[in-house]
């Protein structure tokens, strides 16, 4: 029996430091390029963890930098900025898991529940051209969007859906379609939190307590 429960308390610490035990992904990047997400294995930004980095483009050429905090109508934008080295992008995709970290980050606030809900992408052109992103979600989401570069102004997208809490997690894959000209692209996802009422547990405790407050009251009027 004692080494049952010692295995599996060996097992969860193992999954604990594996989903939880991860560096920042600002400290990864020494020299900001892709292949160190992917050597690394997994990183957190804030309170998401970004895990499953591949991409079909040269990894040591994709260079790479954290976008984390920036302001949304949603919430926090976390993720990442990619360019190449000499400038302009090849044709190619790039993908990522991402999973909310409750452990990391700015704490969620007391009586609220805080994730995953949104999706943002943004891409920069040298001037308008062919240049297209389709991002695929699977996972916590399902769906896609693209966005292109027949304007000159910086083309984004942000997309929102039903919160995404751990252990769920959320797929995507950026492709480039190779055309014109991509100096580089924003892909992140929005963090934050909603005010909820108490869980069924929560409130099973604080109904618990006043019956035990009004139990010794009516225990202590007894005695007088």
């Amino acid at each position: 029996m004692k080494s049952k429960i010692l295995l599996l308390a060996a097992v969860f610490v193992l999954l604990s430091s594996s989903l939880f035990g991860a560096a920042l992904c600002q400290t990864v990047l020494v020299a900001g390029n892709f292949q160190e997400l992917i050597t690394a294995g997994s990183c957190n930004i804030g309170n998401i963890l970004f895990s499953g980095f591949n991409t079909t483009t040269n990894a040591t050429s994709l260079l790479v930098g954290t976008n984390g905090g920036a302001g949304s109508a949603l919430g926090a934008l976390i993720g990442f900025t990619y360019n190449y080295v000499g400038g302009t992008l090849p044709g190619g995709s790039v993908g990522v898991t991402a999973t909310f970290d409750s452990t990391a980050g700015v704490g969620c606030p007391a009586l609220s529940v805080c994730g995953i809900v949104g999706t943002a992408t943004q891409i920069h052109v040298f001037s308008p051209n062919a240049a297209s992103i389709t991002t695929v979600y699977s996972g916590g989401f399902v769906g896609s969007a693209t966005i292109d570069g027949s304007t000159l102004a910086s083309q984004s997208s942000q997309t929102s859906f039903s919160m995404i809490v751990a252990p769920n997690s959320l797929t995507k894959v950026s492709t480039y379609n190779g055309l014109g000209n991509l100096s580089s692209f924003e892909s992140d996802l929005v963090a934050a939190g909603v005010t909820g009422v108490p869980e069924p547990t929560s409130l099973l405790l604080i109904g618990t307590g006043l019956v035990g407050l009004a139990f010794i009251k009516r225990r202590s009027s007894r005695k007088i």
